[in-house]
């Protein structure tokens, strides 16, 4: 379902139900571009290919105490979903919360977690798009104990761990 905003160049909102068995269920919110710049869904998704700045609000059930907002996940297009996911579940300890090869874009998607994290990575493949990886696109930040440990854990499996001359210490 798509409804049209105020006047003729502010952006659509596309809802859609979600269905999942995973820890988001309830009704979505897209933010597209215009009707005039999207005449068809398939131009759609180029637009949000295109810029990828697009937000995605999600409605679901808030238990007490919880907070009205929550970072739910971050979505990253991949070359390759299979290994991806092989990837970050043997070296990172990520686990598959859930996984599609029918989405209705075509895409094949999967959700990894940390056991213990409610902030999931949406890896996505599509069949019909060339990955280019953006220039500015850095980095996401995991936690660890022992980084000296799980760095030398990661050699043994056959990673290459740059050094570093420098360290960052966060104290509350």
């Amino acid at each position: 379902m798509f409804l049209q905003g105020s006047g003729g160049s502010s952006p659509s909102i596309g809802t859609t139900e979600i269905r999942s068995g995973g820890p988001v269920t309830g009704v979505a919110a897209f933010l597209l571009p215009s009707r005039s710049e999207c005449r068809t869904p398939r131009i759609a998704r180029n637009w949000w290919r295109e810029t990828s700045c697009f937000l995605a609000f999600l409605e679901f059930t808030r238990s007490k105490g919880r907070p009205m907002a929550v970072f739910l996940h971050t979505r990253v297009r991949v070359s390759d979903l299979d290994r991806s996911i092989d990837w970050y579940t043997r070296h990172l300890g990520f686990q598959v919360t859930s996984r599609t090869d029918k989405s209705p874009a075509g895409n094949h998607v999967a959700h990894l977690e940390l056991p213990g994290n409610e902030h999931t990575i949406e890896f996505t493949w599509s069949p019909d798009y060339e990955l280019r990886v953006p220039e500015d696109l850095m980095h996401f930040a995991i936690g660890v104990d022992d980084l000296i440990a799980f760095c030398d854990k990661l050699e043994k499996e056959g990673l290459e761990i740059w050094p570093a001359d420098w360290r960052q210490t966060f104290r509350e």
